[in-house]
């Protein structure tokens, strides 16, 4: 009886249990905040494009900017001078030489524009939401290059580009 007692009595063997517990208990939480990243931001943009006839020289292009956050953590881009911003700028594409690949920083740069404009206080995304910012803007009949850009307060970013003809159809 007394290997019994002195079993009973080391602290071994109490703790073992509530380990266990605590480890089954908590497994979910720390394998998702440390092998999945389930409580990360996942900040991705999307870009829509629409255009209206204005007259037989110029259209309006309707840009749709949607900023999307994928993750389960809020994500706040500061404006009012902070680092944060979220922009558009329109390029002109004027020639487009052949086999060769189009320059982006080389275009001429047709207008930007900063969408926190709108958002003095900064611009929250919410978990697993998206939103659309529309921005309008004539230009003349042609080809342009559009990019969006969304960056962080840690000068991070995400951005999307597409091309757009703008035509006399």
């Amino acid at each position: 009886m007394d290997i019994f007692q002195r079993i009973a009595s080391h602290k071994l063997i109490v703790a073992l249990p509530v380990l266990g517990m605590a480890a089954i208990y908590l497994w979910q939480p720390i394998t998702e905040l440390f092998l999945t990243g389930s409580y990360d931001e996942n900040v991705i943009v999307q870009l829509e494009t629409e255009t209206i006839k204005v007259d037989e020289h110029n259209q309006l292009l309707v840009l749709h900017v949607k900023p999307v956050n994928r993750g389960s953590v809020p994500v706040t881009i500061s404006g009012d001078g902070k680092k944060g911003k979220f922009t558009v700028e329109v390029k002109r594409i004027d020639k487009t030489p052949d086999a060769q690949w189009i320059e982006r920083d080389k275009l001429i740069l047709v207008n930007k524009t900063d969408i926190l404009r709108h958002h003095k206080d900064g611009y929250t995304i919410e978990p697993n939401a998206y939103y659309d910012e529309v921005e309008a803007i004539t230009l003349p009949i042609g080809i342009y290059w559009v990019n969006a850009k969304v960056t962080f307060d840690d000068s991070d970013y995400v951005d999307q580009s597409l091309a757009v003809k703008l035509a006399n159809e």
